[in-house]
């Protein structure tokens, strides 16, 4: 039988790790891997984002920057799509291409190494525009239980402009100059509880990009969170984040096989841990 793409992929090509990459990474706290992504690669995640867009899926929730709110993509008017900017919650959980750029062969043993854990994708934003927000925390679903455990990921699908919104001097180290990123570099940082935006110093210019937040294994097994292989790593099956005024709908479609699979390892977890009977594990 036929072993799974992501299996080959995994043995055909490796990306060694050199050792000052990970130095770096202990030293610093942040990581800038220049063009690490083709054009082939960033053009099918920006097709997703224009799909999301255009076909509106109602599983699929966005923020409003401008006028703080949550709603569903289907209910942006088009005058507020074009003047205002948008966060684009969550679309590893509909298409597989925003998964791919998540967790492949090449950035997987990465974040490995920089998690001293397997990782596991728990949330994707896009912005087309740059967010400007104030110091935040992230969501409850993206918060690890270890400190220090949480890596979040910027995939540039353009190249940047510093009026834009550039990287934050701040998250590069003292001295360093804010850096506006181009299409297919990737830049890795430990994401802190509390962190936010660049000013965006130029209205209405874009700095499309995919973020993504990766807790360790072990965090996502002791909460019993719902995990999917992939590419050596793992993402996070659960229902979209909470719309105000709206029923939670059902979790994405998983196909049968990512569901075998899921439901075998959670399985497999609680008996580890001497779980007997446990629950049915097949619904969201």
């Amino acid at each position: 039988m036929r072993a799974s793409a992501d299996a080959e992929v995994l043995r055909e090509v490796r990306l060694k790790i050199d050792a000052s990459l990970v130095r770096k990474w202990q030293d610093d706290g942040h990581v800038v891997l220049p063009r690490f992504y083709s054009e082939a690669d960033t053009d099918a995640a920006k097709a997703a984002v224009t799909h999301a867009w255009t076909d509106r899926p109602s599983r699929v929730v966005v923020d409003d920057l401008d006028t703080d709110q949550r709603m569903k993509v289907g209910e942006v008017g088009e005058e507020a799509r074009q003047r205002h900017r948008f966060k684009l919650n969550d679309l590893f959980l509909e298409y597989e291409s925003i998964r791919w750029l998540a967790l492949n062969a090449r950035i997987t043993p990465i974040l490995k190494a920089f998690l001293a854990d397997t990782p596991v994708l728990c949330n994707s934003v896009n912005f087309l525009h740059g967010s400007a927000q104030g110091d935040h925390v992230e969501a409850p679903c993206t918060t690890p239980h270890s400190q220090g455990k949480l890596i979040a990921v910027r995939v540039a699908l353009e190249d940047g402009q510093l009026d834009a919104e550039p990287l934050p001097a701040d998250r590069l180290g003292p001295g360093a100059q804010a850096l506006a990123a181009r299409r297919g570099d990737v830049f890795i940082w430990s994401a802190d509880p509390l962190h936010g935006g660049s000013p965006v110093e130029a209205a209405g210019k874009t700095r499309n990009g995919m973020v993504f937040h990766y807790c360790p294994e072990q965090d996502c097994r002791a909460i019993g969170s719902r995990i999917v292989p992939r590419a050596g790593g793992y993402w996070i099956h659960r229902l979209h984040q909470p719309d105000p005024g709206h029923e939670q709908p059902d979790g994405p479609p998983l196909s049968a096989r990512a569901a075998v699979l899921s439901n075998l390892l959670l399985r497999l977890h609680q008996y580890k841990r001497g779980v007997r009977n446990p629950p049915d594990s097949t619904r969201s």
